[in-house]
């Protein structure tokens, strides 16, 4: 390996442990509900740009009649941090935090996305390395819910990022 591709690889895990840093311990300056998406916010943080938050009280439903004890924050966490260790760098940052008394997933926003439903020819957008390594991700995670609303593509990079992980492995079928 290169020194060049080295410290690419220590920058991007530096960013990457800054951008936890603020998503677990920034001040929250405000929160607005999003509509037309299940339970999510939209949390500005002071000084620091925004991330969306999603409590696991949206989701703990689905869950408990599965009969689980996991929570949708512990499965967007673990995907993150699985993609982290990969080296993949297509899952947003994500921690897990208490907001207005709420526990959930706080994560990232990526400005300027595209989303891929109804967005012809998206394939032709991204480099063919990053599609590799999103099948390989979702394969090793046995996803069960990758679909066009489930990934972004950064319109000014084309950066392709994974998002929504709540439904794999422990799923037989989406409940």
């Amino acid at each position: 390996m290169s020194e060049g591709q080295q410290f690419e690889t220590t920058s991007k895990s530096h960013e990457s442990q800054n951008e936890e840093a603020i998503l677990e311990r920034g001040e929250v300056k405000s929160a607005k509900d999003l509509r037309g998406y299940w339970d999510m916010q939209l949390i500005e943080i002071k000084d620091d740009g925004d991330a969306l938050f999603r409590p696991d009280k949206a989701t703990d439903s689905v869950f408990e009649a599965g009969g689980m004890e996991i929570r949708r924050s512990h499965l967007e966490l673990m995907a993150y941090k699985v993609d982290k260790i990969l080296g993949f760098n297509l899952v947003p940052t994500v921690v897990n935090r208490i907001i207005n008394n709420l526990n959930g997933t706080l994560q990232r926003r990526i400005p300027n996305f595209v989303h891929v439903v109804g967005h012809l020819k998206w394939e032709n957008d991204i480099q063919p390395e990053e599609i590799t390594r999103a099948a390989i991700f979702d394969y090793l995670l046995d996803v069960k819910d990758r679909h066009l609303g489930n990934f972004l593509i950064e319109s000014d990079t084309g950066k392709l990022w994974l998002i929504d992980h709540d439904f794999y492995m422990f799923f037989d079928q989406i409940i």
